[in-house]
Parts: C-alpha cells; sequence; structure tokens
C-alpha cells in the first residue's frame, strides 16, 4: 500500500496565499481570488500538492476551488483530509455547513458524493450542481 503524507496547514499570511495562487496558475485554474479559510497540503520539500479555498460571498460559505495535483499519490485521501481540515476550521468559527459547486462533466466525482449521502443539491444551472453539506452529517 502506498503511504499518504502531507501536512495541511491553513493559509494565514500574504507569503502564503501568494504560493497558493502560484500553485493555482501552475494548475491552470482560472479562479481569481482566494478567501479565508483556505486550507493547502504541502510535500516534505514544502511544495503545495493540493488545496481548498473558500469563494468570497456575504450570502454563504461557498468552499473552492479544490485541486489536488495527482503524483501517483492517493487523491482520494488527500480530498478527504483536505475536507476535514476546511471543516475543522469552519466549526471553530462556529459555522455549521456551506456549499460547493460541481461541473456537470465531472460526472464521476458528483456521482460519488451523492452516493455517499453526505450532501443535498442545493440548486442546478445547465452546467453545475451545487450542493450543500451540513458538517458533522456522516455516512448513511
Amino acid at each position: 500500500m502506498a503511504k499518504v503524507s502531507g501536512i495541511y496547514n491553513l493559509v494565514a499570511t500574504e507569503e502564503e496565499y501568494r504560493k497558493a495562487y502560484d500553485f493555482l496558475r501552475e494548475e491552470e485554474c482560472k479562479h481569481k481570488r482566494l478567501s479565508f479559510p483556505t486550507i493547502v497540503k504541502k510535500n516534505r520539500e514544502d511544495v503545495i500538492e493540493a488545496l481548498i479555498g473558500t469563494i468570497e460571498s456575504d450570502k454563504a460559505v461557498i468552499a473552492g476551488p479544490m485541486l489536488v495535483h495527482d503524483k501517483g499519490q492517493r487523491p482520494g485521501f488527500t480530498v478527504i483530509r483536505l475536507i476535514e481540515a476546511y471543516e475543522g476550521v469552519l466549526t471553530s468559527m462556529g459555522i455549521s455547513s456551506y456549499i460547493f459547486r460541481v461541473d456537470k462533466e465531472n460526472r464521476k466525482f458528483s456521482h460519488n458524493i451523492e452516493m455517499a449521502e453526505l450532501v443535498d443539491i442545493f440548486a442546478e444551472t445547465s452546467k453545475s450542481i451545487w450542493y450543500k453539506k451540513e458538517i458533522g452529517r456522516r455516512v448513511q
């Protein structure tokens, strides 16, 4: 079994945000602005390998983008750990739920999260499905 390792950090300084934006550019993500909280996974060389951010909004906590640079590691475990760290920060702030969007083209991801019954469909557009996640909700 492959060993999954890394350091998961809350981005807090301007320098850390700059590195997060560099990672987004390297991964060709067009997302322009990250907000608090943003969590990154770094390897032993202090290089970002994964990220989950927050989209700035006055109306809701919107998680995104989430990017995992797959280098043969186990991206599913990285996604789980990113979400756990993200939800931990939200919980400490007294937040009990958040929303996020998945492109309809990403059918496999949508199918997997819907099968786990951890989210509810919040809204749908012609290109995206919006989900609402109640923090603490576990697999049925």
